[in-house]
């Protein structure tokens, strides 16, 4: 909780403020547990972490749901969020990169990186389906970009209340007991599922809606139980050893001792003499483990249910594949972190003169080698990406004697100059010459 410590009191309100009025006639306060969840909680008091499988959030605990949420926080912690000025859609020539929100973007606490940071965004919206991050501003505000940190939160329970202003807070409450109310505006909120609930992502009540996930899950784990049961009873009677004639029970546990040390001889081949007295018959035990097509269906069907292809989850996909899972899955999140991550940074006034922020996913990471050098002949001929970034495409450090050098193809020219030379005029001043164009 030392996040948590450090940046509580930042935002102070003596304000009276009453729960918020949901339109569905619901209280809106809501748990970061799932209704099951509760309901066992209060019946057994057990520990969330002691639920079973069929316990709503238990659904954390398969590892291939573990494994296809890892495949999404793993792409995503890639991300880079930049702070641009857009102006009549056009990026502005003006740099705001080097902003305090910038500098926080890139470093955004003091015990996250960039990848961690956004990882545990990521895994908290997949686990809860919502995740909360708690902007800390310095001297000056939002209007001065002094933003200082961006902490993500997971609280315990989660209020959204008003004032007599009808202006929507929300208060988190943790699990030490602490709570801490901001303008609901002010906080960064992202949503998985949002449509059963006004404000909050998931189920009616704003917890994860994974019911439908449940019963594949409980399939699952009948079959890996079915598997351990079988591997189990390998160590099970493998054949029987019949005497012709009737032997006392000392004679018995000496031969079956003989018989044993026999099989354990160094260099046994697997034949044990016997003699005539005796006879070894093996039973026939076949194992039955699960049909592999029956196994793989069920990966799949657990897999489709969070946007991620059994071939991104081994790593052997083709490029067509890893861009369809980046348009189908990755796109969509993106685009909410970016827009979550500009609405609550900016005033009106700011947003009104164009910034935004904008992330740039590793979109080449699905390129083949063939690909990227095609685009980089055609972007690099018409000055549209520097050398060096033409060498970091292709996975090449930058060199210092290429830093801002465009090469640009004579075979090009602006539509606009060409023009004048065919009408015989004089050619327009060079703006990118021109200090004063």
């Amino acid at each position: 909780m030392a996040l948590l410590d450090w940046f509580k009191g930042k935002l102070n309100t003596n304000k009276e403020l009453e729960q918020a009025k949901l339109l569905s006639g619901q209280p809106a306060a809501f748990s970061s547990a799932s209704p099951f969840q509760a309901q066992a909680l209060i019946q057994t008091g057990e520990d969330l972490n002691n639920l079973n499988i069929f316990k709503a959030s238990g659904f954390s605990a398969s590892d291939v749901v573990q494994a296809a949420i890892q495949c999404i926080v793993d792409e995503m912690s890639k991300i880079s969020p930049r702070h641009i000025r857009r102006s009549d859609d056009l990026l502005s020539a003006s740099s705001v990169g080097r902003t305090g929100i910038q500098k926080t973007l890139n470093y955004p606490n003091p015990i996250m990186t960039a990848a961690d940071f956004y990882s545990r965004v990521m895994w908290r919206l997949y686990l809860d389906s919502n995740a909360f991050i708690v902007p800390v501003w310095g001297s000056g505000g939002k209007e001065a970009f002094a933003l200082e940190a961006l902490v993500p939160v997971q609280p315990q329970t989660t209020e959204l209340i008003n004032d007599a202003s009808n202006t929507l807070y929300i208060r988190f409450k943790f699990a030490n007991g602490s709570e801490v109310t901001y303008p609901y505006a002010d906080i960064i909120h992202l949503r998985l599922k949002y449509g059963q609930n006004e404000f909050m992502g998931g189920d009616a009540w704003g917890r994860p809606d994974t019911k439908a996930l449940e019963i594949t899950l409980g399939i699952n784990e009948m079959l890996l139980k079915g598997v351990a049961q079988a591997m189990g009873g390998a160590g099970q009677i493998l054949g029987i050893l019949q005497y012709a004639t009737m032997v006392n029970r000392e004679a018995l546990y000496a031969d079956i001792a003989e018989f044993n040390a026999k099989l354990l001889e160094p260099g046994n081949n697997g034949i044990v003499p016997l003699d005539a007295k005796s006879t070894y018959t093996p039973i026939d035990r076949k194992i039955q483990f699960v049909d592999p097509a029956t196994v793989k269906f069920i990966d799949e069907k657990i897999l489709r249910y969070f946007g991620v292809p059994l071939p991104i989850l081994l790593g052997d996909y083709t490029p067509q594949q890893y861009e369809a899972f980046y348009q189908k899955t990755l796109e969509p999140r993106i685009i909410a972190l970016s827009q979550a991550l500009t609405r609550a940074l900016f005033t009106p006034n700011q947003l009104a003169h164009g910034n935004e922020i904008v992330i740039y996913p590793t979109a080449l990471a699905f390129m083949t080698m063939s690909e990227k050098i095609q685009l980089i002949d055609i972007l690099g001929q018409s000055g549209t990406i520097t050398e060096n970034e033409k060498r970091e495409m292709l996975g090449m450090q930058p060199l210092p004697e290429l830093e801002g050098v465009r090469m640009v193809s004579l075979n090009y020219i602006n539509s606009n100059v060409a023009a004048t030379y065919q009408l015989g005029e004089e050619p327009p001043a060079d703006p990118i010459g021109d200090p004063n164009a």
